[in-house]
């Protein structure tokens, strides 16, 4: 558990936060995600200016404010070898392929084109992922050629 980018601990920790306000909490576990909340600890209603005054001189004994804060860690997922290497990949293969120079002709076809064709997205959602997770262990089919 790091607060404020210093280790305090592991879990479960107490500790004493030098001021109120918004504190930065780093939760790191093997095998989860590490976890970063930007916690607001607010001060109590006794430390609140003018009653801090009160509170401070005329309340006999000590008075102790403790805060529990719980998170929950997510478990890390684990991407196969495949398809980690297959995402790596992708772009260096897109970025060899430049794109033909387009003339002023081809670029109102394929607006056309583009008008007469549906969308089948919807602007912000998310684009449908080009393989399903179901084909893993499939490797790419090599192309025949007779001679």
């Amino acid at each position: 558990v790091w607060i404020n980018d210093h280790e305090v601990g592991t879990t479960p920790v107490a500790t004493h936060f030098p001021f109120y306000g918004t504190h930065e909490i780093r939760l790191a576990k093997d095998g989860y995600e590490t976890l970063t909340v930007q916690q607001p600890v607010r001060p109590p209603w006794y430390e609140i200016p003018p009653l801090d005054l009160v509170s401070e001189n005329f309340i006999p004994g000590e008075l102790r404010d403790t805060r529990s804060f719980s998170y929950d860690l997510q478990p890390r997922m684990l991407v196969p070898k495949k398809n980690l290497l297959r995402r790596a990949e992708a772009p260096a293969a897109s970025a060899d392929e430049a794109p033909a120079a387009e003339t002023p002709e081809s670029a109102t076809a394929s607006s056309e084109a583009a008008a007469e064709t549906p969308e089948a997205s919807v602007e912000g959602a998310p684009e449908a992922p080009a393989e399903s997770p179901a084909d893993d262990s499939a490797e790419p089919a090599e192309e025949q050629t007779n001679s």
